[in-house]
């Protein structure tokens, strides 16, 4: 299969502590704008599903009719690390592994996230990067704007549905990360998942959002310290699943040591970051071999 090729893509490294949380943009968190890119070369290629360019990982002995659609985080398709967890995936669990590109081409800017991400050096570096975050905080939100649920509904309507029309696809599990959590609960909640695995997700509304999807198999791979799903939102998430009649069919796996962002960009260098990001790809394919 030919190789593809990722776009550039940001340096991204730990952000620096001396930068505050209330210096990044408003519904953005500072854990939200750091990580790690990770190492290797994507094995799949690249194809059109539902009109978006889709990287496509495929295992030679894989299932024919079911398969597994990820959504990317905030850094987008583009960057190694969600393509190398659909290689492993594919590989590992047999599955054809699609990963669209739901910003549809309007990735964010990287020399933006490059001022975000890079950790300064110096004092001045910092002073520089924080202003760097104010004069940027304006064209990042109205990119985040621009990247809501009116523009992201569709396009996971027209992806889902061209896999089962026109791919012979007739059973799709879906993963969600970071940002992508919130759709692929409402992947869930529209009917286009069968299976959904929101993975240290952000942006869900619990209230709105859980009760929808209270028979859905959903498989919830959660970082202990996370802002964006913290423990009470969990122990609420549970609790709503708890009082389901007749059971639940939710999992939650809390991977001690971890935080938001752990498992498509955590930091491959650290043994716990490094063996929890493994465990959740194998509890992940694990799952959907019981319920996909």
């Amino acid at each position: 299969m030919a190789t593809a090729t990722a776009p550039a893509a940001p340096t991204v490294v730990t952000t620096d502590p001396g930068v505050a949380p209330s210096d990044i943009p408003e519904g953005v968190s500072e854990c939200c704008l750091r990580g790690f890119l990770h190492e290797g070369t994507p094995a799949g290629s690249v194809i059109k599903v539902g009109g978006l360019d889709t990287y496509l990982a495929t295992s030679e002995a894989g299932e024919t009719d079911k398969a597994v659609v990820l959504i990317h985080d905030v850094f987008g398709w583009g960057i190694p690390n969600p393509r190398l967890i659909a290689d492993r995936i594919a590989k590992d669990g047999g599955y054809r592994v699609y990963v669209p590109d739901f910003f549809n081409g309007d990735a964010p800017n990287v020399g933006l996230l490059e001022k975000f991400l890079t950790k300064p050096k110096s004092f001045m570096d910092r002073l520089s990067a924080t202003g760097s975050m104010f004069l940027g905080a304006p064209s990042f939100m109205a990119w985040l704007g621009r990247h809501r649920d009116e523009a992201t509904v569709p396009l996971l309507d027209a992806v889902f549905k061209d896999l089962r029309e026109n791919h012979g696809v007739k059973r799709i599990g879906a993963i969600g990360y970071c940002w992508g959590g919130r759709y692929v609960v409402l992947a869930g909640i529209r009917g286009l998942a069968d299976v959904i695995v929101p993975t240290h997700p952000s942006q869900i509304n619990i209230d709105e959002d859980i009760p929808k999807v209270l028979d859905k198999p959903t498989l919830y791979c959660l970082s202990e310290t996370d802002n964006r799903f913290p423990p009470e939102s969990v122990a609420k998430t549970k609790a709503l699943y708890a009082a389901t009649p007749g059971g639940s069919k939710a999992e939650f796996i809390t991977y001690p040591g971890t935080e938001h962002g752990f498992a498509v960009r955590g930091d491959l260098m650290d043994d716990v970051a490094r063996k929890a990001a493994l465990k959740a790809v194998a509890d992940q394919i694990a799952f959907f071999k019981t319920h996909l």
